[in-house]
């Protein structure tokens, strides 16, 4: 391989003319521009093409752009709305009750009275009024020694209970089944007591006073709380 510069003058400026007698000096200034090539047994090297890239090569180049299908996480959402929780609606009370009361956020409300032979029995709708707390019910009868309910005749003769049942729907409890605390009743729901009164006149009409002593036990965590307290219901029909 050779190298040959080829040099060319593209322009000639006179700078200065001296006569000095027998001769003449002259003083000029040339543009010249050299081109270098190259010349050997190769010959003249051809500018190298472009190869055509193949899918392989286009799978290694660096994804620059996200596919469409994936969100850029800079990118500003519009906030969702709020989900509205819907106010549950206040626990229904019967607006038949002959009477009612609250105990420890049980609702006690008498719904009948009937007689039959020398046996009364009271009805009342125990209700637990909470939306996320458990109530024990006990209204204790003759199988405990504690308070009891008790009824009033006109002429002022108590005669105190001597059965209690609960009932949640077809299904029966005892109070002696229940055992001490009484059934368990679930926030928002309701149990029937009967109450049953033995050796009472036949003849009673009405009763003078009705005296419900209910205990309302509570636990929280390890620690039992309860509340005990006499309802009082004056002149109330007797039904047969």
């Amino acid at each position: 391989m050779q190298a040959v510069t080829d040099a060319r003058i593209t322009s000639v400026r006179l700078i200065s003319f001296i006569n000095e007698g027998d001769s003449v000096r002259v003083k000029m200034a040339f543009r010249v521009r050299t081109v270098l090539d190259e010349t050997g047994e190769e010959g003249t090297k051809e500018t190298p093409k472009p190869t055509k890239k193949t899918r392989a090569d286009k799978k290694k180049l660096a994804r620059l752009t996200p596919p469409a299908d994936e969100e850029d996480s800079t990118t500003s959402r519009a906030p969702e709305p709020e989900k509205v929780v819907p106010a549950r609606e206040p626990v229904k009370r019967n607006p038949k009750a002959i009477g009612s009361a609250e105990v420890k956020e049980v609702l006690f409300e008498i719904t009948g009275v009937k007689s039959s032979g020398n046996e009364l029995s009271v009805f009342i709708e125990v209700t637990n009024m909470t939306e996320d707390s458990y109530r024990y019910v006990a209204i204790y009868d003759e199988a405990y020694r504690w308070a009891k309910s008790r009824v009033m005749d006109t002429a002022e003769k108590e005669y105190e209970v001597s059965q209690v049942v609960f009932w949640k729907g077809q299904q029966k409890t005892s109070m002696y089944d229940a055992g001490n605390r009484g059934v368990p009743i679930d926030p928002r729901t309701m149990q029937t007591a009967q109450l049953i009164f033995k050796k009472v006149p036949a003849n009673l009409k009405t009763i003078n006073k009705l005296t419900i002593h209910p205990f309302v036990y509570q636990r929280k965590v390890v620690i039992w709380t309860w509340q005990e307290q006499d309802l009082v219901f004056q002149n109330i029909r007797v039904s047969r």
